[in-house]
């Protein structure tokens, strides 16, 4: 403590103590300005600035600054001759008003910068209006009785008290508090020469208002008013701050020529004069710091804007790095999910066709086939789904038949239940065409999602009925089940992601439970609606797909009957495949994959040359076809050293198709194999009809 007391000003209390006495020499030294137009034996002034200091000096620095307040108008009281009692009567009626104050300003929000208009309106309610009549009741009393002022007068007195405090606030803690709370920037040389500008005009204009015109009383108030353009000026220009100063000098050259006659005021009575001098200064403070006021908050609430704006892009550009980079990962997760299902699939796939096998092992064969697919789309679905919600799942429009999408999809989806007798599918299509212009891939998914969620909650010996209603401008299906059906309370909730737990009742399925929710979202990508009703558990459930046809159909042109193509049979009775002799390069760096590719390929009947990675791949490629002995490029597209992409562009120039094979299967994964030169992307893991379908339609448009 000894320690504290020997360094006051490391510890604050020196710096306090001398702002304590600066601001009671600053009272003192202001209260001069008495010596203008005393009202009451020279006590009571129409301008009195330690009002608005000790108002400033509380808002800026905090209610522990009363002492100096006290103390300032304690000393000007002695330097008056006041009693003692007087004094300190007056002294604390002085204090207490600019405490009053501040904590008026405070209650309501009040920010010493003056940048709100609710500020200024605070300061002139608050500050100007309501403060200073503490001090004007307790002053006025203290010098009713001191000097035994008449009765008469101490109406008069106590009016001119609480003008001059109020004048005091207005002119005075405007730019202390401006000074104090805003930052003080170096002007630039253009805005230091607009400011001494400003001045100078404030200046001359005053003048020549003051003097030259003091012979015409007519025109005497008016003249007055033509500072005003230079107090919107400064407004304007330089904020609160410059509407402070600038007001500050057109009154004070109004109060000082009014005490010398020289003013627009100063003829008349004095009350007549403080009547026309206090009214002009209301107008000229209100206006200035209202203009201000108003523009500084324009001026915010365009930064503002533009912050916002800006850290709304910087925010779009982190989303849309964040979805890139989610983008990114859920395509190698994909890649990295699918790439060893591929090999499990291709020899599933290839000894399941293989007639050689017994049927036992055949079956179980297709068991591990069957769950194979349905992991590859299950990976199918979350991505999908990620799709929908980013809004990146395109559509390929072209002219549908959705008769044939039906036939197609009930027999990859319900085949096996029919063939083993468990179920009963019904079909009851409208006569009528059924052609409309949608993507036949997403039909086919929405139509399986149906089909196969009739299957899952349809016990053996139901039934699955098909229907279809055709109108001019829509088609409408219905996929009906004899099922578990489904409680009212989950119908409202049954397309949303992630619901399939409680969608029928308490038996889990399995399944992730976003087959629908990808199913209503492609319906609604074409312009319909798909839409569930059910009577309740135990009464099955139909859904309803409606679609739009969109816009005109071409006419439907007859054809002679052509036979139908046959069915690509699964089963393989020998080692050669009906499209024999293919000369395959397989470029794909998984090992497993490779090879099960590769036996696949040979038991097809081609013959395999296999490369890991770009470098081999290119070289092959180019030993084989400067040779004339290749005729088709099996690629997979993430490789040790590069891409497939790379290889397709560097072979493309000899002549022969290729097949990205790949774990990738994004829009703008397929997109890129297109543009590289691929003729087809197929996505991991590929079973024997994939792939045989794929060496149909190649070695097809080579013909």
């Amino acid at each position: 403590m000894g320690e504290d007391l020997q360094n006051p000003w490391e510890n604050g209390l020196g710096r306090r103590l001398a702002g304590l006495a600066l601001i009671a020499a600053a009272c003192f030294a202001s209260s001069q300005i008495r010596l203008l137009v005393p009202i009451v034996q020279q006590r009571v002034t129409m301008f009195w600035p330690p009002a608005g200091i000790a108002l400033a000096a509380v808002l800026l620095a905090g209610e522990w600054v009363w002492p100096a307040i006290a103390l300032g108008s304690l000393l000007v009281s002695f330097s008056t001759g006041t009693p003692l009692v007087a004094a300190v009567v007056i002294a604390a009626g002085n204090t207490l008003s600019a405490l009053a104050g501040g904590w008026l300003l405070r209650r309501m929000g009040f920010r010493n910068g003056l940048e709100r208009v609710r500020d200024v309106l605070g300061l002139v309610a608050f500050g100007a209006v309501l403060s200073p009549l503490i001090s004007t009741l307790v002053g006025t009393a203290a010098l009713h009785l001191a000097w035994e002022v008449p009765s008469e007068r101490v109406v008069r007195s106590a009016l001119s008290w609480w003008l001059g405090d109020a004048m005091g606030v207005l002119l005075v803690t405007p730019v202390l508090l401006t000074c104090g709370a805003l930052p003080i920037r170096p002007l630039r040389r253009e805005r230091a020469l607009e400011a001494a500008a400003l001045g100078l005009c404030l200046l001359a204009v005053g003048a020549l208002t003051l003097s030259s015109w003091s012979a015409n009383p007519t025109v005497h108030p008016p003249l007055a008013f033509t500072l005003m353009p230079f107090l919107v000026w400064g407004a304007l220009r330089f904020g609160p701050r410059g509407a402070a100063f600038t007001t500050f000098l057109a009154v004070g050259i109004a109060f000082w020529a009014t005490a010398r006659g020289l003013s627009p005021f100063a003829l008349g009575t004095v009350e007549e004069r403080l009547m026309y001098l206090y009214s002009y200064t209301a107008v000229a403070v209100m206006t200035s710091m209202l203009l201000a006021a108003v523009f500084a908050e324009r001026k915010r609430a365009e930064e503002m804007h533009i912050r916002l704006l800006a850290r709304e892009s910087e925010a779009r550009a982190e989303a849309e790095a964040a979805n890139q980079a989610k983008d990114q990962f859920l395509a190698a997760l994909s890649h990295e999910l699918r790439t060893p299902l591929t090999p499990v699939l291709a020899i599933a796939s290839g000894l399941a066709a293989d007639a050689r096998i017994p049927p036992e092992p055949r079956r179980q064969l297709d068991v591990i086939r069957r769950n194979v697919e349905l992991e590859a789309r299950l990976i199918d679905d979350l991505l999908d789904l990620t799709r929908i919600t980013r809004g990146k799942l395109d559509l390929r429009l072209e002219v549908t038949d959705l008769r044939k999408v039906i036939e197609h999809t009930i027999e990859i989806s319900c085949e096996r239940e029919m063939a083993a007798g468990r179920l009963r599918v019904v079909t009851d299509l409208a006569p009528e065409d059924h052609r409309l212009w949608a993507d036949p891939s997403r039909l086919t998914q929405v139509l399986w999602n149906l089909l196969s969620n009739a299957v899952k909650f349809t016990p053996a010996g139901g039934t699955i009925t098909v229907r279809s209603r055709c109108a001019p401008d829509r088609l409408e299906l219905q996929v009906a089940d004899t099922g578990v059906g489904i409680d009212p309370e989950v119908v409202p909730y049954i397309f949303d992601a992630f619901e399939q737990g409680r969608m029928r009742g308490p038996r889990r399925t399995g399944g992730l439970g976003l087959g629908l929710a990808i199913s209503k979202a492609i319906a609604e990508m074409h312009g319909g609606t798909l839409s569930v009703a059910s009577e309740g558990h135990g009464h099955g459930a139909t859904f309803t797909l409606a679609l739009p046809r969109g816009r005109d159909l071409p006419a439907i042109v007859p054809t002679p009957e052509e036979p139908a193509a046959p069915v690509l049979s699964v089963e393989i009775e020998n080692p050669k495949s009906k499209i024999q002799n293919l000369r395959i390069l397989l470029v794909e760096d998984h090992a497993d994959t490779a090879e099960a590719m590769a036996d696949l390929l040979r038991l097809l009947g081609h013959e395999v040359t296999v490369a890991g990675d770009v470098a081999t791949a290119l070289a092959a490629g180019e030993a084989a076809a400067s040779g004339g002995g290749l005729d088709l490029l099996i690629s997979d597209l993430g490789l040790p050293d590069g891409s497939g992409l790379d290889v397709m562009r560097s072979l493309a120039r000899f002549g022969f198709p290729g097949i990205a094979l790949s774990g990738y299967g994004m829009e703008e994964d397929v997109r890129r194999s297109h543009e590289a030169g691929f003729r087809r992307h197929l996505t991991k893991p590929v079973g024997l009809p994939q792939l045989q379908a794929a060496l149909r339609e190649i070695a097809g448009a080579g013909e």
